[in-house]
């Protein structure tokens, strides 16, 4: 069967496919390799990495929005949570 890894980062996916080559290894063929992070450097190994890309500017104007909510209305709300959505990147390594 297929085997595959996902990374906690780009970078760490990116060694692991590094270090994948230098023992022989096939990519996606012998082991699928993700990472998380969607950066414009997943586009340059071949096959580009696979990805999940977190809006992260989004999530900071909608932290800081809910800050500034907290200290306008002098406010400590616990439990609040947000959830953003991601995109999946398919660059060929999986």
């Amino acid at each position: 069967g297929l085997n595959g890894m996902l990374c906690a980062t780009d970078t760490l996916a990116l060694g692991a496919m590094k270090a994948l080559r230098e023992h022989g290894l096939r990519i996606p063929q012998d082991m699928g390799i993700a990472g998380i992070g969607g950066s414009w450097i997943d586009e340059i190994p071949q096959p580009a990495l696979t990805s999940i890309h977190y809006h992260y500017r989004k999530c900071g104007v909608m932290a800081a929005r809910l800050l500034f909510a907290r200290i306008e209305n002098d406010v400590s709300l616990p439990g609040d949570q947000i959830m953003l959505d991601y995109d999946y990147v398919e660059g060929g390594s999986m």
